[in-house]
C-alpha cells in the first residue's frame, strides 16, 4: 500500500508540474535552436525538480519552510495560476477564437477552480492519474517517427540559456506548495524519484506537436493542453486557499482580480500577431528565471543587502529582455551571473537556517 501511495504522489507531481512551461516552452526552444534548445530545458527541469524531495529531505523541514515563507509561496502560486490563464487565452487568440468564446471559457475556468477548492486530496490524486493517462494517450496519437526539428538559430546559442534555466528549475520548486504537499503527505520522499521518471514522457510529448500546435489543434492535443493546465491551476488554487487566512483573503482576491484584468486587457488588444502573444508568454519567465530565485536567495541573506539585491534584479531585467525576447542569446548570461553571485553570497555569508523553530503545522493539512 505504501508503494502504491508513493507511486500515486509521484504521478500527482508529474501532473501538477506539467505547466504551460513544459507544454509550450520547448516548442519555442526547438524552433529556435533545434534539439539543443530542448535539452537546455529538459535536463535541468527533471534534475532540479527531482532533487527537491531529497534536498528538502523530510516533512518537518518542509513544514518549517512553508511556515516561514508562506506569503512568498502564495505569490508563486498566484503568478502560476495567472500564467496559465494567459497561456490558454493566448492559444485561443492565436487560433482566431472569438473574444466572446474566450471570455466564456475564462468564466468556466474560474468556476472550475472555485469548485476544485472543495475537492479532497484523494480526489486530486485520482484526477492526477486520469490527466496523466489522458496525456499519454494524446502523446501516443501525436507520435511521428519522421518528425524534423530545424532551429532558426545556431544550436550552440541554446547553451547561453542553460545557466538561466538551471537557476529557475533548481530554485523555483522550493516555493511550489504542491511539492511541499507531496513531501509532507507521501509515505516516502522517493515519490520524487517516481516523479522524475514519469515526468520525462510528459515533456517528450511536446516534441511530437511542436510543429503543429500554432497551426492546428487536434482534439487529443486540446485534451492534453487543457487537462494538464486545469489540473495545475486547480492544485495551486487548492494549496493557495489552504494558506489564506481571513485577514489576507481580501488582499489575495484583490490582487487576483487585478492580475486577471491585466491578462484580459492584453487579450482584448486588437490585431496582434502570433509573435506578440509569444513574446508576452516569454516575459512571464522573468518571475521564474530571476524574481522568485532572487526572493529565495533573499530569505538566506541579511536584510541589509536587500536594496542592493533589488537593484541587481532591476539591472538584470533589460538583459533578460534582450537575451530571451530579442534573441541576442548570449546576453541571457548576464541575469544568470547576477543571480548566481547572490546565490554564492547566500551560501558563503548567509544567515543560518533556524532549526529549533517550532512548526505550527502551517496550514497545509495532511491527506
Amino acid at each position: 500500500m505504501s508503494k502504491l501511495s508513493t507511486l500515486s504522489w509521484g504521478l500527482y507531481l508529474s501532473s501538477s508540474w506539467t505547466w504551460c512551461i513544459g507544454m509550450f516552452l520547448p516548442v519555442i526552444l526547438l524552433q529556435r535552436y533545434g534539439l539543443a534548445g530542448y535539452l537546455v530545458f529538459a535536463i535541468p527541469n527533471v534534475i532540479g525538480c527531482t532533487a527537491f524531495g531529497y534536498v528538502m529531505g523530510n516533512p518537518e523541514r518542509s513544514r518549517n519552510f512553508v511556515a516561514r515563507h508562506t506569503k512568498l509561496m502564495m505569490a508563486f502560486s498566484l503568478v502560476t495560476i495567472i500564467f496559465h490563464f494567459y497561456f490558454l487565452l493566448m492559444l485561443l487568440r492565436i487560433h482566431d477564437v472569438g473574444l466572446a468564446i474566450c471570455l466564456l471559457l475564462v468564466l468556466v475556468t474560474v468556476v472550475l477552480l472555485i469548485a476544485s477548492l472543495r475537492l479532497s486530496m484523494r480526489s486530486f490524486l485520482c484526477l492526477a492519474l486520469l490527466s496523466y493517462g489522458a496525456s499519454l494517450v494524446a502523446g501516443s496519437s501525436l507520435f511521428d517517427t519522421e518528425f524534423l526539428v530545424q532551429g532558426s538559430q545556431a544550436w550552440y546559442e541554446a547553451f547561453y540559456l542553460l545557466p538561466l534555466t538551471g537557476i529557475g528549475f533548481l530554485l523555483c520548486p522550493y516555493f511550489d506548495l504542491t511539492f511541499h504537499k507531496a513531501l509532507q503527505c507521501a509515505p516516502s520522499k522517493h515519490s520524487f524519484a517516481v516523479f522524475g521518471v514519469s515526468f520525462v514522457p510528459m515533456i517528450l510529448i511536446t516534441v511530437f506537436y511542436q510543429d503543429i500546435v500554432l497551426e492546428a489543434m487536434p482534439i487529443l492535443l486540446l485534451l492534453h493542453l487543457g487537462g494538464q493546465a486545469l489540473f495545475s491551476m486547480g492544485v495551486h488554487a487548492k494549496e493557495l486557499s489552504q494558506q489564506i487566512s481571513v485577514a489576507t483573503r481580501t488582499k489575495v482576491l484583490s490582487v487576483s482580480c487585478a492580475l486577471l484584468l491585466m491578462v484580459g486587457a492584453v487579450m482584448l488588444w486588437p490585431n496582434q500577431t502570433t509573435q506578440f502573444w509569444l513574446d508576452n508568454y516569454l516575459r512571464f519567465f522573468v518571475f521564474y528565471g530571476v524574481v522568485f530565485p532572487a526572493l529565495l536567495i533573499a530569505t538566506a541573506i541579511d536584510k541589509k543587502h536587500y536594496p542592493l539585491l533589488l537593484m541587481s534584479v532591476l539591472i538584470a531585467l533589460p538583459f533578460l529582455e534582450l537575451g530571451v525576447i530579442a534573441q541576442i542569446s548570449y546576453l541571457a548570461i548576464v541575469p544568470a551571473v547576477i543571480v548566481l553571485y547572490w546565490a554564492w553570497l547566500a551560501v558563503v555569508k548567509g544567515k543560518p537556517e533556524p532549526i529549533s523553530r517550532p512548526s505550527h503545522p502551517s496550514r497545509v493539512p495532511h491527506a
